[in-house]
């Protein structure tokens, strides 16, 4: 009998999120602590990444042990005094913890998160200020990466009007490109003295690398960095029915599809998860097979441990255990929704 390529392919995506999955779960122990360690840069993503992947008791324990840990009495994020700060916590991480706490139903820890994210936007643009030094000061980078993810956070807790604000952030960051069609500046860059008024939108901060800029002329684009903001348009938009946002969502994917090269690297994981959420609601041929490459990319790439090792470290040389965690986390919740498709050719 013929194998079927479908059911095969489905079936070493499924192989892959076990093994990654089981790869994670090894380095948590009963009481919830990740790698003996207590750096929160460790934890965020972890919840999200166990519960869509049929892991909520272990995703529970986790946050568990964020909330005795990294919480206030208030609910807001700290960092413990015995801990590194030379990774603070930002409102990156706020988001994927506040849509953690959604997907296992921590009621209790939602409503608080969510209101430490709203705290974090900035009324004038929609966007979200990353650290409490850049709030307090008014300047500092809004990115699109932030504000797909926080987005997020807020609409699971059902906080529609701040999450309507960030995407028109999303809107005004793609509608103000200087030339799109050669790439694409990711953040902008907020002074104290901008009022929204006279200087009209915000400047963008025009910093040529992987980090701030998608080059469409290179490869490996790092199009993770737009998957939040591509599943979070979509999720406002089924949930207002506002054209516009799905519109937003699909400017945000077309960016990669001219080239596979663009976009298939370790970092598709994301925008996978993107892919697999607009084929939901605005089915193309496009949207399916980049997910199915995407899909692909990440089950080759996959280590014999069950992890995946990131292109670059930021700081260069070896990938820190924390790197390698958080990239294991961002391909498992783009394998699980890979799960849920059909993506046959």
């Amino acid at each position: 009998m013929a194998r079927d390529p479908a059911t095969d392919s489905g079936a070493a995506i499924a192989l892959a999120a076990e093994r990654a999955a089981a790869w994670l779960t090894s380095h948590i122990d009963a009481d919830g602590c990740i790698g003996g360690s207590r750096a929160p840069g460790l934890y965020f993503k972890v919840p999200s990444a166990l519960a869509l992947n049929g892991r909520r008791g272990t995703a529970g324990v986790v946050l568990d042990w964020i909330a005795g840990h990294l919480l206030a009495a208030d609910g807001t994020l700290k960092l413990p005094d015995e801990v590194d700060r030379s990774r603070p916590v930002n409102t990156y991480d706020r988001g994927w913890l506040a849509w953690g706490a959604a997907l296992c139903e921590r009621h209790d820890l939602q409503e608080t998160l969510a209101d430490d994210l709203t705290a974090y936007q900035d009324r004038r643009t929609g966007g979200f200020w990353d650290s409490a030094e850049a709030r307090a000061s008014g300047e500092g980078l809004q990115g699109a990466m932030t504000a797909g993810m926080a987005g997020l956070g807020l609409l699971a807790e059902g906080r529609i009007e701040p999450a309507r604000q960030a995407a028109r952030f999303l809107e005004e960051l793609w509608e103000g490109q200087a030339d799109p069609a050669a790439g694409f500046d990711s953040n902008r860059r907020l002074t104290a003295d901008w009022d929204g008024r006279e200087g009209g939108a915000a400047p963008f901060f025009r910093e040529r690398t992987s980090r701030h800029y998608v080059d469409l002329s290179g490869s490996a684009q790092r199009p993770a960095r737009f998957g939040p903001a591509m599943a979070f348009l979509v999720r406002l938009h089924r949930l207002t029915g506002d054209p516009a946002h799905l519109a937003c969502a699909r400017r945000y994917a077309g960016m990669f599809l001219t080239r596979d090269d663009l976009y298939l690297c370790v970092e598709c994981h994301k925008y996978l998860w993107g892919l697999v959420e607009l084929q939901q609601v605005a089915p193309t041929a496009a949207y399916r097979d980049a997910a199915r490459k995407c899909a692909e990319y990440l089950v080759a790439a996959q280590q014999p441990d069950g992890s995946w090792l990131p292109e670059a470290s930021s700081e260069g040389g070896e990938p820190s255990f924390e790197l390698i965690l958080n990239t294991a986390c961002n391909a498992l919740v783009g394998l699980a929704y890979a799960r849920t498709a059909d993506l046959r050719p």
